[in-house]
C-alpha cells in the first residue's frame, strides 16, 4: 500500500506561500506538496491541510525573510513567479523554507537542489526580459507602428514592455504575448498594457476612453 503525501493547498501568490511557511514551523510539519488550493483534487492516502496564516503571521514569515536575505529575497520571488519552472508553488516554498531554516541568505548555495532550480527559474524569466527587449525583431505595419509578436516561456511582458518603451522612446510600438493574449503598446508618449480575455481587453491604471483611442489609433484598421 502506498504511503499518502503530506499536501498544503494555499493560495496562488506569495502570501499564500507566507502563509505556507508559518504554518509549516509552527506545526513542525514540512509538506511533501504545495498545490493551489483552487480546482485541487486529493487522494485518499493524502493528508492535506488547507493553509491560511492571518496577515500578522505572515508579516513575522517576512520580516524573519528580509532579516536573513534581504528585499532580494522579494524581488526574486515575484520573478519566480512569472517563470514556467515546475512545480512553481513548491519552488518557491523550499527555497523559503531553506532560508528560514539556516538563518541565512542561501542565495550562492548552488550545490543544493531547491536552491539551483529557485535561482535557474529566476534568470531564466530575466534573461528572456533582456532578450525580448534587446532582440525581438519587430516589423513596421501600415500605421508606421513597429509590431511583434511573440510567445516566451516565461510570463515576461510586463517586464519587458518599460525596456522597449525606453528603446523606441518616441516611437509608436504594438507587442503581443500570444500564449497568454497580453499586449503592450506606445503612442510614443505613454506605455499601455493589457490582457485579453474571451475577447475583451482587461486593463489597468488608464481610462477607458484613453485606451481604446490609442488602440484604435495603432492596432485597428
Amino acid at each position: 500500500m502506498n504511503k499518502g503525501k503530506i499536501v498544503f493547498t494555499i493560495e496562488n501568490n506569495a502570501e499564500g506561500i507566507y502563509s505556507a511557511l508559518y504554518f509549516s514551523f509552527v506545526k513542525k510539519i514540512k509538506p511533501d506538496e504545495i498545490v493551489d488550493e483552487k480546482g485541487y483534487q486529493p487522494n485518499l492516502e493524502d493528508t492535506v491541510y488547507n493553509v491560511r496564516a492571518g496577515e500578522f503571521e505572515r508579516e513575522r514569515v517576512k520580516r524573519a525573510l528580509f532579516s536573513y536575505a534581504g528585499q532580494r529575497f522579494f524581488d526574486d520571488v515575484e520573478l519566480c513567479f512569472l517563470s514556467d519552472v515546475h512545480d512553481l508553488l513548491g519552488v518557491i516554498f523550499r527555497y523559503g523554507y531553506l532560508t528560514l531554516k539556516s538563518r541565512k541568505n542561501v542565495v550562492h548555495y548552488l550545490v543544493h537542489d531547491d536552491v539551483y532550480t529557485f535561482n535557474h527559474a529566476v534568470q531564466n524569466v530575466t534573461s528572456e526580459r533582456d532578450n525580448c527587449a534587446r532582440y525581438q525583431q519587430f516589423c513596421l505595419n501600415s500605421k508606421s507602428v513597429m509590431c511583434a509578436f511573440f510567445k516566451p516561456k516565461c510570463d515576461i511582458l510586463e517586464l519587458s514592455a518599460p525596456l522597449l518603451f525606453k528603446k523606441f522612446g518616441k516611437q509608436p510600438f504594438f507587442i503581443k504575448d500570444t500564449g497568454r493574449d497580453k499586449i503592450a503598446m506606445s503612442n510614443g508618449e505613454k506605455l499601455f498594457l493589457a490582457k485579453k480575455e474571451k475577447g475583451k481587453l482587461y486593463y489597468t491604471c488608464y481610462s477607458q476612453l484613453e485606451f481604446l483611442s490609442v488602440y484604435k489609433q495603432i492596432v485597428e484598421n
